[in-house]
This record gives structure tokens, C-alpha cells and sequence, in this order.
């Protein structure tokens, strides 16, 4: 494993080709993305002018962007221009990259007449990997509760109100995540992140076929630790007899959860199959970009 890099020095914004701090960077107020949410998302770790895992992320923003009935060919290249204009600027250390389409500026209207170009937006900020890693340590608490977003939780959009909502009645009660449940019973996704439960020493996840995000964390996990990962419907009832329990994100890669509705998960500490796959993930992004 690379020693932990200190985080880059500061945060940095990119609108439309010109970088510039977040404090002055200004979206316009008829964005179909700040009127109606129609905008697409990705976030990515980066480190001294490399990022991780970036294709799968793109061609991730590119579907759900489609979804929201913007056409990728129209911000594809800015997209890439954002990237590599911040990692420039961004120089040395960790970093968060948020990327950001919208279906542009246009009089509001929820059907323009004419179709705006698409708007263009980035952010890159510190990350500190070590406050991370300092977290795998401890874990989390998660509350569960009911599925009541939309049907498509495939899009990774900006459409977040019932996330926002769950994860404020989750931290209302001191957890760090909340994870739905659908009517059926069976566990879906965090807030922000994929869940995994732990049992026979396997680490199962929910499959694409539910309402889930397909997250590009819980793809490379189960690529390159497939001998112990696998996709699998997940009743909420096997919370109660897991040995483990994990999420997985971006910001949040194999973070174990320790307590779920106020239980305890096992011994309530984090344990050796959720380490193992911290570490394994850990060596797989030091690999990337390091290289």
C-alpha cells in the first residue's frame, strides 16, 4: 500500500471553460437543473493529476444523462475539458471530483421550444483519505426505512429529495446512513452508497434488478473479488443474522456498518471479511493511481 497523501490544497471549480474558486462561481438561475432537476451526476476520487476509475463513471453519467433526455454528444467533450482543467489546477493530493450536467439554460418552461444546450459543471475539493481509512476502523450505524423514491434510482441524477430526507431521519437518531427497503421486504441501497451483507463468509449485495444505483464501487468489488462477492436478493431480515454488513460509494469504499435500527451486527466491530475487502480495495485504487 502507497502512504496516504495529504488532501490537494484547495477547492477549485470549472463553469463552461474557465476555472475559478467555488465561492464565485455562479450556475444561471433559469438552469432546467436548479428549476426542475434535470441534471446528471458523478463523483470521483483523484490524486495528484490521475483519477480513478474515471470510463466507467463517464459512460455511467452519459446513460443517465440520456434518461434525463440529454444528449451526451452535446457536453461530452466539455466534460473531459472540466477533468482536465481541474486536475491541472488541482495539483498535488487527494481530491473529490463532482461532475454535473443539466439540460442548460432556457426560459422556464417544462417543455422548451427549443432545446438549451446542456450546462456544464464541476467541482474538485480535498479529500482526506486518512479521515476515510480512520472510519473503516470504527464503522457505522444505518436505519433502515421505506423505499419512496422514484422508479428510476438507476439514473445517478440530482432528483435527491427522498435521499436528503432519509438520511436527516437517519442521522435524527444518530446513524450515518439510511438504507431502503421495499415493499417487499428486501434491502435496496443506501442513501449514497451500495449495501453489502456479510454471511457464510460471503458478501452479498443487492442485484441491478431492483431499484438500485448501479454503483462503479460495488462493480469493481464484485470483479475483482468475486470469489467472496456476488449479487443476491438480501432480505431486511438477514440485518438481524448477518455476520457483517458493509456500504460502498465513491467517498465511502467498504465501510463497515456496525450498528443497524440500534443492533449491533455481529460483534459490533468491524470484521475480517469486511477488512479483508477494505484492503483489497484499498491496493486495487493505490494500483490505479499510482501507475
Amino acid at each position: 500500500m502507497s502512504p496516504v497523501t495529504a488532501p490537494i490544497a484547495k477547492p477549485l471549480a470549472w463553469i463552461e471553460g474557465t476555472v475559478l474558486s467555488p465561492d464565485v462561481a455562479r450556475v444561471p438561475l433559469e438552469d432546467r437543473g436548479v428549476l426542475f432537476g434535470e441534471s446528471a451526476y458523478e463523483a470521483v476520487l483523484t490524486r495528484s493529476g490521475r483519477v480513478f476509475a474515471l470510463e466507467p463513471h463517464l459512460r455511467r453519467l452519459e446513460r443517465s444523462a440520456t434518461g434525463a433526455g440529454i444528449c451526451p454528444a452535446a457536453f461530452r467533450d466539455r466534460i473531459r475539458g472540466a477533468v482536465d482543467a481541474l486536475l491541472e489546477a488541482g495539483g498535488e493530493g487527494d481530491g473529490l471530483l463532482y461532475l454535473h450536467v443539466t439540460g442548460g439554460a432556457a426560459p422556464r418552461e417544462h417543455v422548451p421550444a427549443v432545446a438549451a444546450v446542456p450546462g456544464v459543471y464541476a467541482t474538485l475539493r480535498p479529500f482526506d483519505r486518512a479521515a476515510l481509512m480512520r472510519a473503516q476502523e470504527v464503522g457505522i450505524d444505518i436505519a433502515t426505512c421505506d423505499d419512496e423514491r422514484w422508479r428510476q434510482a438507476h439514473w445517478k441524477t440530482t432528483q435527491l429529495l427522498p435521499n436528503i430526507l432519509a438520511k436527516r431521519g437517519a442521522a435524527a437518531i444518530g446513524a450515518q446512513e439510511a438504507v431502503f427497503v421495499d415493499a417487499e421486504g428486501v434491502l435496496l441501497e443506501g442513501g449514497s452508497s451500495n449495501v453489502w451483507v456479510v454471511t457464510g463468509g460471503v458478501a452479498l449485495t443487492p442485484p441491478l434488478t431492483r431499484n438500485i444505483l448501479p454503483g462503479v464501487t460495488r462493480a469493481l468489488l464484485l470483479e475483482h473479488a468475486s470469489d467472496g462477492a456476488r449479487e443476491a436478493d438480501v432480505p431486511k431480515r438477514l440485518l438481524d443474522e448477518a455476520d457483517e454488513v458493509f456500504i460502498t460509494s465513491t467517498t465511502r469504499p467498504v465501510l463497515a456498518v456496525v450498528r443497524a435500527d440500534g443492533k449491533a451486527v455481529g460483534d459490533g466491530a468491524p470484521g475480517p471479511v469486511t477488512r479483508a475487502l477494505a484492503q483489497r480495495f484499498r491496493d486495487l485504487m493505490d494500483a490505479d493511481l499510482s501507475a
